[in-house]
């Protein structure tokens, strides 16, 4: 007999066991060779399709400008910058196998292109040993290991050119990497040395723009950043932003508080005539796309699982006007059954949350007229489902693909646009969170109470309401035509 020390595991061994023990079912396990073995097969295969390697003109370019590393940390033989490199696999012609084996401090100045996975373990790895190099990385400023990555600069980063060859297989010149519209690749020249990075940070402006200095170019700078920010598509809400940001600092212009300037008073006059704000819709989505959408998704027992998941989801959203927030706070232990309902009591803070603000709750109503679109019915199908596999998950919604983890508030706004599309709504345009707009603009339509929306959206004001989320329902036909056709 073996054990294991997940007790994840051991609760659905247990489970299984019990199953089988109450209807008759005799387990027999077998060995099965692992070249035999499917769950081990990605695991033994070498994928060179995931060997890309920067634009060699490019390495020479950054060579130029810093210096030639010594050692290319993450490579094989198929991608390799430097003869002398180190692979993640044994490899005849590598000098050392796993980089994170090795300290990085004995070799002057390393060279990292890693798996994008594990940029947060170089970076400690790179503090940790106190160590010199440069590292590619993709411009994601919202990646937790970013910011650390920044920390650790010894000189300005440089962004490297954004075409079709910036990576490439060596041995297929012709292939693409699949990502290369979208991504944009930074070359960081780094140090794990503490007074190197303060040296570089010390040489940095302390300020956006320079003190005293009246032409009406740099105080545009101190707004935009750069200057070009008026040629992009920020708006007058966005910037006006940024200007109570730089005065809550301190920031003065002629000893004249940043946003009290003349001249961003008059920047900010000229933005606000150029693109004066306004709601991000102008109009909402026809909900009765969507319901005609999950009607299709029946009945709710013969559903995959991802389907089942996509549609509870929806309907939560659409039946509550809820946040992705209010969703992903939706806990199993917290639930509440009464008369054809069950009431979600969300114990955490959410974005109305406030003083003598009513404990927020996420309803699931039965809906007898029409079972395909009960979300009471397809709630009950879903916690039949899961019940398997949830063990100690407290959170309502688990990932349809295992281990079936509980999911992130990003995953459950990208599990809503998922229906959307699928609806035939623009998601180019609407995002998850007009979700809202559609159902309460939906409500009112069918002559719901006022009271009655603010009371189930979470809003205070009537002017909230009215002002961004009321919105014309778009209809895909010509109501000239429409109604010159209609018997």
């Amino acid at each position: 007999m073996g054990g294991t020390k997940s007790i994840d595991c051991n609760t659905i061994s247990r489970q299984i066991w019990l199953f089988c023990k109450d209807n008759d079912i005799w387990l027999t396990c077998t060995h099965i060779a692992g070249k035999e073995n499917l769950a081990d097969k990605k695991s033994r295969e070498f994928d060179d399709k995931l060997e890309w390697k920067l634009e060699r003109s490019v390495f020479d370019q950054l060579c130029t400008l810093w210096q030639r590393p010594d050692i290319d940390l993450f490579a094989s033989r198929l991608n390799f910058q430097l003869e002398n490199y180190c692979s993640w696999k044994p490899d005849p012609l590598s000098a050392f196998i796993d980089a994170f084996s090795i300290n990085w401090s004995y070799f002057q100045f390393v060279y990292l292109f890693p798996p994008f996975s594990l940029l947060s373990r170089c970076i400690f790895k790179i503090r940790e040993d106190g160590a010199r190099g440069v590292v590619i990385a993709p411009f994601w400023q919202t990646q937790t290991w970013f910011p650390r990555l920044m920390q650790l600069l010894t000189d300005n980063p440089i962004v490297l050119p954004k075409n079709k060859k910036i990576l490439n297989l060596p041995h297929d010149p012709q292939s693409v990497h699949p990502l290369h519209k979208k991504m944009k690749l930074i070359a960081c020249p780094v140090s794990g040395v503490a007074s190197e990075n303060e040296d570089f940070l010390k040489k940095q402006p302390t300020y956006s723009c320079r003190l005293g200095n009246q032409v009406q170019r740099n105080s545009t700078k101190c707004i935009s950043g750069n200057g070009s920010n008026i040629e992009g598509n920020l708006g007058y809400s966005s910037l006006n932003l940024a200007r109570g940001a730089l005065s809550s600092l301190g920031l003065t212009i002629d000893s004249i508080p940043v946003g009290r300037h003349s001249m961003v008073i008059r920047y900010m006059k000229g933005i606000f005539n150029l693109r004066p704000p306004r709601p991000r819709y102008e109009s909402t989505w026809d909900v009765s796309k969507v319901l005609q959408f999950l009607r299709s998704l029946s009945p709710v027992k013969y559903l995959k699982l991802k389907d089942l998941t996509l549609k509870l989801t929806m309907l939560i959203a659409l039946t509550n006007a809820a946040r992705a927030q209010s969703i992903h706070l939706m806990n199993v232990n917290h639930v509440h059954k009464v008369k054809g309902e069950f009431i979600f009591v969300l114990n955490e803070l959410v974005k109305q949350s406030r003083p003598g603000y009513k404990e927020p709750t996420v309803n699931i109503k039965a809906y007898p007229p029409d079972r395909r679109l009960c979300v009471y019915t397809v709630y009950k199908e879903y916690v039949f489902r899961t019940k398997l596999f949830r063990g100690k998950h407290e959170p309502l919604l688990l990932s349809y693909v295992k281990p079936h983890q509980p999911v992130s508030r990003d995953t459950i706004s990208r599990w809503i646009k998922v229906v959307m599309a699928k609806a035939n709504i623009d998601t180019t345009i609407f995002k998850a969170h007009s979700v809202r707009s559609a159902s309460v603009s939906k409500a009112k339509m069918n002559a719901v109470p006022i009271s009655r929306i603010l009371q189930k959206a979470g809003w205070s004001d009537a002017k909230t309401f009215a002002k961004f989320y009321n919105k014309k329902i778009e209809k895909d036909e010509n109501s000239f035509s429409f109604n010159v056709l209609k018997n």
